[in-house]
């Protein structure tokens, strides 16, 4: 997901980048919580016929359910931000709070779309500031990716002086 936030007179703002998620964290714990009724409902049915090994098995079900659930969404609801003040551009990655932070000055970015060496494989988007290249949007698919790159020429492009 893109989220394009800019000035048009100044160029300034931000863009955030996520990836895509099928369900939120509620409907996770919505569906989990409608499996673990499922499940303790026939475990106690098994429970109330004498077969008591099965209560243990079916509370570790869900909780191997639970942290599963738990680590995929934690794993997968990083963001990107990439900042645009009047003279630099800052890069921040992380979950929560930034973990990774990088500074580059404007007039000297540029975006480039580096499409990889075979279809398989998917291009590679960035800010290339002198020699360095940071990777953004890596969880984009290739249209996203595209309109990023053309969004971010546009508005790198724009604020040079020239």
């Amino acid at each position: 997901m893109v989220k394009i936030v800019i000035d048009n007179r100044s160029q300034n703002g931000h863009i955030i980048l996520r990836p895509e998620l099928s369900a939120s964290w509620r409907t996770n714990l919505i569906i989990i919580t409608l499996f673990s009724i499922a499940c303790f409902g026939i475990a106690l049915f098994f429970l109330s016929i004498g077969a008591y090994l099965v209560l243990p098995f079916a509370g570790l079900e869900v909780l191997v359910l639970f942290f599963v659930t738990y680590d995929f969404y934690r794993h997968h609801s990083h963001q990107e931000v990439i900042n645009f003040t009047e003279h630099q551009i800052i890069i921040e990655k992380g979950l929560i709070t930034p973990k990774e932070k990088w500074r580059c000055e404007r007039a000297w970015a540029s975006a480039k779309l580096i499409q990889s060496y075979h279809p398989w494989y998917p291009s590679k988007l960035g800010i290339q500031s002198h020699a360095n290249f940071i990777e953004v949007g890596k969880f984009l698919c290739e249209e996203e990716r595209e309109q990023l790159t053309s969004s971010l020429k546009k508005i790198i492009g724009e604020s040079r002086i020239t």
